[in-house]
């Protein structure tokens, strides 16, 4: 979502397979505080400033009024909390969260980071990283 926001190189081949592909998008509350919290980093290292940062939040809110708004709840957190002790999957618990999350309610978790992608589709949680052009998962 980060990448969605800030206009990221990866953006372009992200927005092309939204575009390509139309899916059903959904955005928890999690996601949007992570992504939060990275625009305060950029902020905090001088990337660009606060009012910047506010109004790519304010565009993102515009664009993201198409799609399903999600929660997490605990029971997404306790899940995650056992498939970080699966030490094997090398996951953080934020990307865990995602991944219980998106198993949860039966949604298709779409991430740009291989390894949680990898761990998802592991947990037959189905997966998809939008930078694979032949459409595999990773």
């Amino acid at each position: 979502m980060v990448a969605m926001i800030v206009s990221d190189v990866v953006w372009n081949a992200i927005s092309d397979w939204l575009i390509a592909t139309n899916p059903t998008s959904f955005y928890s509350d999690f996601c949007w505080g992570e992504a939060q919290s990275a625009l305060g980093n950029r902020v905090r290292r001088g990337d660009f400033s606060a009012d910047y940062a506010h109004g790519l939040i304010a565009d993102f809110q515009s664009y993201a009024a198409q799609w399903t708004f999600i929660q997490v709840n605990s029971a997404d957190i306790a899940h995650a909390t056992v498939m970080v002790s699966q030490f094997s999957l090398g996951l953080r618990l934020p990307d865990a969260i995602h991944i219980a999350t998106s198993g949860r309610l039966g949604l298709t978790l779409v991430s740009t980071d291989i390894r949680q992608v990898r761990a998802a589709a592991s947990l037959g949680v189905a997966a998809i990283n939008p930078l694979q052009t032949d459409g595999t998962p990773s």
